[in-house]
């Protein structure tokens, strides 16, 4: 598999990963510190970060959607027994978008200028 194919399934893998978490029963979530915040925000500042490194072409296009999605997983809690989404939580995971994509964003300029420098 190449680094382009990868980097295109990557973000729909990790996608997958987040909805599993967000739609499973509590006791399936996986915990990996005391505060779930931390792994909210990691979680989606990753995503962003993946999704724009895979489709940088449109950035406010792209945290919009996601920030979509994170509230229709938010929202789509409330059926689950013992889960719950909460207004907080999605304004956690979408300040998160927003930052992963903003470093992504930051990182892809870095790279590119990195190379226009070796070029010249």
């Amino acid at each position: 598999m190449n680094t382009n194919t990868l980097l295109r399934l990557l973000p729909w893998a990790l996608l997958a990963a987040v909805a599993f978490a967000t739609l499973s029963p509590i006791e399936m979530r996986p915990v990996a510190t005391a505060d779930p915040d931390y792994e909210r925000m990691a979680a989606y500042a990753v995503l962003g970060g993946i999704f724009l490194l895979a489709a940088p072409r449109h950035p406010a296009r792209l945290v919009l959607a996601i920030v979509v999605v994170a509230g229709l997983l938010e929202w789509l809690q409330n059926f689950v027994p013992g889960r719950h989404g909460e207004l907080h939580d999605f304004g956690v995971k979408s300040a998160a978008t927003l930052a992963g994509v903003m470093v992504a964003m930051l990182v892809r300029r870095g790279i590119s200028a990195r190379q226009r420098t070796r070029a010249a």
